[in-house]
């Protein structure tokens, strides 16, 4: 892929590329490697992980179909059809539940969704709002805060990750990979960052440390 050139003659545009920095996709390959591996055979050589991320991270930028992929990297569409969804779901994996500070329970961490989603061990929503008693009530408006603060990020990731911008010619499991992976890339590009976390307009800096706040 150009990628390959990008990264030796143009930082920025390699950036643009894949929409992080080559140190950020490095810890990224390291950390999901093993889930994404496989070995060769006899009959043939399995693709490298790091092209796996590679044409991943195209596709969700939004900027190519399976099909143009496919062109670019001289993959079929069917074979990327196949791993990039098995990328995603390397990407997504939930930590460990963890300890609050001053506290002693373990909680997990969540996903913060309205009253229409389920609610689920890794899905946080919100109480009916009939009926409520003051504890609820303050727990009700503290959701509504996060969520609110969601909703002005979800601008900022669709323009990061474009493919949320177009019609996604997927099952609708596969979509809600798709969205959910894209969530957890843009926390990993924002965390550790804070206001240096833009895009190529710019326009990230002023909502990164709340999304990480929210997230965690």
């Amino acid at each position: 892929m150009l990628n390959g050139e990008l990264l030796t003659e143009d930082s920025n545009s390699y950036r643009n590329f894949l929409r992080m920095s080559s140190e950020k996709f490095e810890y990224l390959l390291q950390q999901i490697s093993i889930h994404i591996n496989k070995k060769d055979t006899v009959m043939r050589q399995c693709i490298p992980a790091r092209s796996k991320l590679e044409v991943t991270l195209r596709y969700l930028a939004g900027e190519e179909t399976f099909r143009s992929l496919m062109y670019s990297t001289r993959i079929h569409e069917t074979t990327i059809s196949r791993f990039v969804p098995d990328v995603c779901k390397a990407i997504i994996c939930f930590p460990p539940a963890e300890t609050l500070p001053n506290q002693q329970y373990h909680l997990p961490y969540v996903i913060v969704g309205d009253i229409a989603f389920p609610l689920l061990k890794n899905l946080m929503k919100s109480y009916p709002e009939r009926g409520l008693s003051h504890e609820s009530r303050i727990f009700y408006y503290r959701l509504s805060r996060a969520r609110r603060v969601i909703e002005h990020i979800f601008g900022i990731l669709a323009n990061q990750f474009r493919v949320l911008l177009y019609p996604i010619n997927s099952s609708v499991e596969k979509v809600e990979l798709f969205i959910l992976t894209c969530v957890i890339l843009n926390n990993f590009l924002a965390n550790g960052n804070g206001s240096k976390y833009v895009d190529r307009n710019g326009k990230f800096g002023k909502f990164a440390s709340h999304w990480t706040a929210v997230w965690k």
